[in-house]
Formats: C-alpha cells, structure tokens, sequence
C-alpha cells in the first residue's frame, strides 16, 4: 500500500493539535502494521516516539510549558558505518518546546534527550535525517497477530517535510491532493480545526469563528440593519467559503458574508450539532431564566463553549437592536435552526414546533447570559 495514505491518516489524526514550529513528514514506500509510529518533526527529520491512541489538545505555549533540551552523542555499537556525531548542541535555557517534541529550526542526527522542565519525566527520541529510512523489524508478538494481507515494509523513503504555520493557519510542502483537505475548516468536528484559548470559555474556541467575528465587526456588521437575518449573494457566499478552506486572504467587503457563514459553520457540524446534546423534553420545557444554566451544563464542554461563545455574539449583536434591528428574539430566530440537527419524524409540525421551542430557549438563555458572562 502507498506509504503516503498510511502516513496521512498518523498526520490528519493529530492536525489540530499542531503547535507553533511543529511540523511533520511524509514518507513514500510499503509499510506494515508494525511499522514505528510518526510524530510531529524537527525541520527536514524523522522523529520516531511512541504515539498514544488519543493526542491530547496542545496548550498555548506558555512558561510553564518550557523544556530544556540536551543534545547527547551515543556512539553505535550495530554500525560502523554511521557519520561521527556532531558537536554538542546548546540550545538557551528558556527555550520553549511544545508538548509534542517538536523543535523549532534545528537539525540533528543524534539521539535527543527531552527533559520537562520541574519533572523526572523524559523522552529519548531518534532523529533520522532526510532519505532513506531504516525499517525496524516487527516485535514477535506483532508478527503473530499481523493479517497476512500486508507484508513487512520492503522500503521506506523520507522525501517531504510538512510544517504547519500557526498565524496563517497554513500548512507548507504538502502534496497537492493534501491541501484541500487539511486547511479545511468547515463540515469538520470542532475538535480538529484550529482552536485558540480564551479566558471566558472552558475549551478552546475555533480561530476561523473569532476570524469571522473580527470581519464582523470590522466591517461595521454591529450597525447593518439585519445583519445575520440577511442573506449575502450566494456567489460572494460560496466564493469567500473557499478562500477560508484553502486559507487564502478574504476579498469580500460585505458583513452579511461573514455573519452568514458563522451560521453555516454551526450547520455544517458533522456528527451532532451543538444543541442535539440536550433532551428535547429539557429545551421544551424551558420557561423561565433559571432553567439555562441547567440546560447547559448538559452539554459537553466544547459545545458549552460554543454556545456560550454563539451567546455573548449575539448580545453583541444584540446591543446595538436600535440600528440594525437585530433584537434578542430576531437573533434567536435566525440562529436557533442551525443549532439542531434536522429532525427525523413524519409529521412535519413536530419538527416546527421543536424549532420554535430552540428559538424561544435561545432567547432565555441570552436574557440569562447577559446577566452571567462570568459563567464558563
């Protein structure tokens, strides 16, 4: 099978938790189940270190994530025909590595050991360079319980270097057929795109949502008369939701554009949208302020943060009610069908009516918040 497929899936995995200066590698030739795990690479090498099952979301870079780097020479005793090593490597006491072993514009071939600064945990990683990979033969416990339909890995070639750019949110030295696929933002789980951390929230939030609110905001959205109620022309539409997936810079100077596709950000979700984590029964019966904050405890802390975020937008919008007409309820009507997944019934006034209860939740639920920011 194409080692380019099987590297993908290791890369596209943990895409979002791509850290400032990380960055990763593609590999071409056959590989088998037993081939070593990829992580996240220093400039033009391979980096092999056991991968866990589930990456964890990487935190902002920050002092407390600082790791203090030694280089340490290990002469080899399998070899004799590996380089001499190269003089050791020194690196400032502050500098600053996220948790993903990733190394900012260094280049080594020797055997690096990652110490997190105030613990007695530490990594020791073998850095490979550029070409030709060695393949490590498969533990015995492995090769019993490996399909016969995939054989040992017969070669394995680094020919690409892939780093990702955390403030153009752009990926350089993918293929071709990669990039739509990774700078992709939309129809995608809010997990796996780009996030930034944000005091008022218990997760992080998507950059593209606070990109969309800057446009916003800039392009004076607070004072167009119907904002988020108004469609934009469906071509500027479509063309301006290009341009984010393929991260390219906004031509678009109507606001309506940006507001429409916070909706269809939220509609897109794949999977469950941010309000079918809650009991219909619950959202129905909710009359009175007091009944939100129960209500939003029941959903998971990223959809918490998202509603929440949904929420302090829309008093934004809100506020300014005299001049664009945008009220409380207007701003709940508008968003309250793309926060529910569409309903599977047979009568379609079921359907209505659970819509008009969302809008009339949403509503509440605003009236609570903007008496709650405090609250995450």
């Amino acid at each position: 099978s194409s080692s380019s497929s099987s590297s993908f899936s290791s890369f596209s995995s943990s895409s979002s938790a791509l850290s400032p200066g990380s960055s990763s590698s593609i590999i071409s030739g056959t590989f088998s189940p037993s081939s070593p795990p990829l992580t996240p690479t220093t400039t033009g090498v391979t980096i092999f270190a056991p991968t866990p099952t589930r990456t964890p979301p990487v935190p902002a870079r920050d002092a407390s994530t600082s790791i203090s780097l030694k280089h340490t020479l290990e002469q080899s005793k399998k070899s004799s025909s590996r380089p001499p090593s190269p003089t050791p490597l020194e690196l400032p006491a502050d500098s600053i590595l996220p948790a993903q072993h990733t190394i900012d514009s260094v280049v080594m071939n020797d055997i690096i050991t990652l110490q997190r600064q105030n613990s007695k945990d530490s990594h020791t990683l073998k850095v490979i360079p550029l070409g030709k990979l060695p393949i490590t033969p498969a533990k015995p416990v492995k090769k019993h319980n490996a399909t016969a339909d995939i054989t040992d890995p017969l070669s394995c070639i680094h020919t690409q270097h892939v780093e990702y750019n955390p403030l153009t949110r752009t990926y350089s030295g993918l293929p071709k057929e990669w990039e739509q696929h990774l700078n992709k933002q939309f129809g995608l789980p809010p997990e796996m795109i780009e996030s930034t951390k944000m005091s008022q929230y218990r997760s992080r939030i998507p950059a593209l949502l606070n990109q969309l609110r800057h446009q916003v905001f800039a392009l004076d959205g607070l004072s167009t008369e119907g904002i988020f109620r108004l469609q934009p022309d469906s071509v500027d539409c479509d063309f301006a939701k290009q341009q984010l997936n393929e991260n390219q810079p906004l031509q678009s100077q109507d606001p309506n554009v940006y507001a429409n596709l916070i909706k269809v950000w939220f509609r897109d979700l794949p999977n469950q949208h941010v309000l079918d984590f809650v009991p219909h029964n619950l959202i129905e019966s909710c009359d009175s302020e007091s009944k939100v904050p129960a209500i939003l405890e029941k959903l998971p802390d990223l959809y918490l943060s998202l509603t929440l975020w949904l929420l302090d937008l829309s008093l934004d919008i809100s506020d300014k009610a005299s001049v664009n007409k945008m009220t409380k309820q207007n701003m709940a009507i508008v968003l309250g069908p793309n926060l529910i997944s569409p309903m599977k019934s047979s009568d379609p006034m079921a359907s209505v009516t659970y819509i008009q209860k969302v809008t009339q939740f949403l509503q509440k639920a605003m009236d609570w918040r903007g008496k709650h920011r405090d609250f995450k």
